[in-house]
């Protein structure tokens, strides 16, 4: 008898009824059992309110776990399907992919290359400086790329959570390469 009733006790326990502490109180109470029928009675029919409040606490605890993780999927999603930096300045200054304009699938990177002397075909330097401008761009690094010359070969910056190398040449004009970290 004292078997099969620490046996229910472990099914509790395993089910989530019962705590350790609660499993292990009522395993010491039946084999401390000194098999007087009040203590038999009280062991074979575990407390029926006992184990119906310890329901519905599982149920609630698995309810709030659900939630969390709904929640944090639902931000995700949000934070994932929102437009980088870069891709905000591309749809701002009505860029367009092509042969002088490339931008990266995961949008964190854009190339723009630039109309020079002999390529008539680049992006205008009005468009890449409102790329830079979109990009929050610092006075300094405009100085920077303004005072760059073909000899001087491909130079970098950064600024906030964005990296930029540009080349000048008259006969090519201003090659911009940007990427946001």
């Amino acid at each position: 008898m004292e078997n099969e009733n620490i046996k229910k006790l472990e099914e509790l326990l395993n089910d989530g009824i019962l705590t350790q502490e609660e499993f292990e109180s009522k395993k010491a109470e039946i084999l401390n059992n000194d098999n007087s029928e009040e203590t038999n009675a009280s062991s074979e029919n575990l407390n029926e309110a006992e184990v119906s409040s310890k329901k519905p606490k599982k149920k609630s605890n698995i309810l709030i776990i659900g939630i969390l993780v709904i929640s944090v999927a639902v931000v995700g999603y949000i934070f994932l399907t929102q437009p980088t930096k870069i891709e905000l300045a591309f749809e701002n200054c009505s860029l367009r992919e092509g042969l002088n304009v490339g931008l990266d699938s995961n949008g964190k990177g854009l190339f723009l290359d630039g109309k020079g002397e002999e390529d008539y075909s680049g992006v205008s330097v009005g468009k890449q400086l409102c790329v830079l401008e979109e990009l929050e761009m610092p006075a300094t690094v405009r100085n920077q790329i303004s005072n760059t010359n073909s000899l001087m070969g491909v130079r970098t910056a950064e600024w906030d959570d964005i990296s930029i190398e540009w080349s000048y040449h008259p006969d090519d004009g201003l090659n911009l390469t940007i990427k946001e970290n």
